[in-house]
C-alpha cells in the first residue's frame, strides 16, 4: 500500500524463479534457483546507473502502473506474458500482481546437479 519504487526504463520483468530465466538474466537480472519462492523485478535498460534488480517474497503484491511525462507520446507501452502477443496499456491502467500459482513445475534433471549448463554458459562470457 506504500509506492516503493519509480523506475525509468525501456521495460519492467516480473518473473519467478522458473519463468523468464533467460529473458532476465541477459537483462541482468539474477539467477534464482527453482526451490526460492520469489517474484523478480528486474528493469529493462533502465535510464539510471542506480536501477538493480530486486528479488521480493512470493507472497509480495504488487501494484504496478505505466506513467509517461508526455501522455500524448504514451502510446507504445504493452503487457506482454510469456511472450504473448502484447496488449496495449494506457496511462490510466493497472497490473495488479498478486499470488503465485498455487502449481508447481517439476524439473528433471537427467545428469549430475543441473548447472553444468549454467557453469558453461556462465564460462563463455568470461
Amino acid at each position: 500500500d506504500k509506492p516503493f519504487l519509480e523506475l525509468r526504463a525501456d521495460g519492467l520483468i516480473i518473473s519467478t524463479p522458473t519463468g523468464s530465466t533467460a529473458y532476465n538474466l541477459s537483462a541482468g537480472g539474477p539467477v534464482v534457483t527453482p526451490d526460492v519462492k520469489a517474484v523478480i523485478l528486474t528493469p529493462i535498460c533502465p535510464h539510471s546507473m542506480n536501477a538493480r534488480p530486486i528479488v521480493l517474497a512470493a507472497a509480495t503484491k504488487l501494484t504496478v502502473r505505466a506513467q509517461c511525462s508526455n501522455p500524448s507520446r504514451c502510446d507504445g507501452v504493452y503487457l506482454t506474458m510469456d511472450g504473448t502477443l502484447g496488449l496495449p496499456v494506457s496511462p490510466n491502467d493497472t497490473l495488479y500482481v498478486t499470488d503465485q500459482c498455487p502449481l508447481t513445475a517439476r524439473l528433471i534433471m537427467l545428469d549430475g546437479d543441473g548447472y553444468e549448463t549454467l557453469r558453461d554458459k556462465l564460462r563463455k562470457n568470461l
